[in-house]
């Protein structure tokens, strides 16, 4: 579940809905292009900060933004509809900001 916004510097910030048992498969489903360090994502989860995930060929980054717990944040994300990206549209959503 995702919620995909820009910067005005165009760097990706993707807001991601995870628990802590989505981190291995997290990163098993980016590998062997991109790098994420299972660690940080760990920490982030717990924290409701953020992690990256690296292409490693390009070396573009993109935010994953751990989504707050408030009740806000809760009801914004539910708000999120499916789109594709890429041709990948399985599973990912986005919110208009």
């Amino acid at each position: 579940m995702l919620h995909v916004m820009t910067t005005e510097l165009e760097v990706l910030g993707i807001v991601v809905a995870l628990e802590e048992h989505d981190v291995y498969a997290l990163v098993a489903s980016f590998a062997p292009d991109f790098y994420i360090d299972a660690a940080a994502a760990r920490t982030a989860i717990q924290t409701d900060r953020m992690f990256n995930l690296m292409h490693l060929e390009s070396g573009v980054k993109v935010d994953f933004i751990v989504r707050k717990s408030s009740e806000f944040r809760q009801v914004e994300f539910a708000r999120r509809q499916p789109v594709s990206i890429g041709g990948a549209g399985h599973g990912l959503s986005a919110v208009k900001t």
